[in-house]
């Protein structure tokens, strides 16, 4: 079957030649953009699925059945077992209509792509990046919509930024929407962990590039997710 790209990972260690991985594949695109391991055997890809390919499929014995049309791309996040280079879980963010029926997002074509990952020391795994639409629904594990945002603005701009927040099972905690003026934009660049200065607690640092004006944060929990879809 003909495909585009596909992710792939590789395995390096000081003494061996390296292990290469194909984890994903399908007849559209798979980008892998960013990668996280944590203290526990476990890797984190986290990348942008092209939905206009016929079909998507992750390694062997991995094959996620909730699958996503209602934007050009979708984010994903898979969690690996190092030692056997084998996929575990997979939960998809991609973007929900939510401003009216005829004129859903008030885009042209509505897209997320997952950039950047890491885990904190208690778990959590926080991915980053860009999407263009409404609002964005967050899977868990099993394909199962848990979570959406409540921008009434972000269908307005250009590019919006977001923060997804999942535990170890890769169900989603929470998102932060990032926007700014209308039709500008804003770009993911990176986020990193760290400790608080005050506090001395665990932190996560995001950054990123903004044409407008100001920039306006917005933040949705579990608490508010998937009843508001019923």
């Amino acid at each position: 079957m003909p495909f585009g790209y596909r992710t792939i990972g590789l395995w390096f260690n000081h003494f061996s030649s390296p292990n290469i991985h194909f984890l994903t594949g399908a007849s559209g695109t798979n980008n892998g953009n960013s990668i996280a391991i944590d203290d526990t055997g476990f890797a984190y890809v986290a990348g942008t699925i092209d939905t206009l390919g016929d079909s998507t499929r992750f390694a062997k014995n991995h094959a996620p059945d909730y699958f996503f049309a209602n934007s050009r791309e979708m984010g994903y996040i898979t969690k690996y077992k190092i030692s056997g280079h084998t996929p575990q879980l997979t939960s998809f963010i991609n973007i929900i209509d939510t401003i009216s029926a005829t004129n859903p997002c008030g885009v042209d074509s509505t897209s997320v792509f997952a950039h950047q990952t890491i885990v904190t020391n208690n778990g959590n795994v926080y991915v980053a990046g860009n999407f263009k639409g409404c609002n964005l629904l967050l899977t868990d594990a099993n394909g199962v919509p848990q979570l959406i945002t409540t921008s009434s603005t972000a269908h307005l701009q250009d590019q919006n930024m977001f923060l997804a927040v999942f535990d170890d099972s890769l169900s989603p905690i929470a998102c932060h929407i990032i926007n700014t003026d209308s039709s500008l934009s804003l770009y993911t660049a990176d986020i990193v962990k760290g400790l608080g200065y005050s506090d001395l607690g665990e932190k996560v640092f995001f950054t990123g590039s903004v044409y407008g004006s100001y920039v306006h944060v917005e933040q949705v929990t579990q608490s508010f997710c998937w009843n508001k879809l019923k």
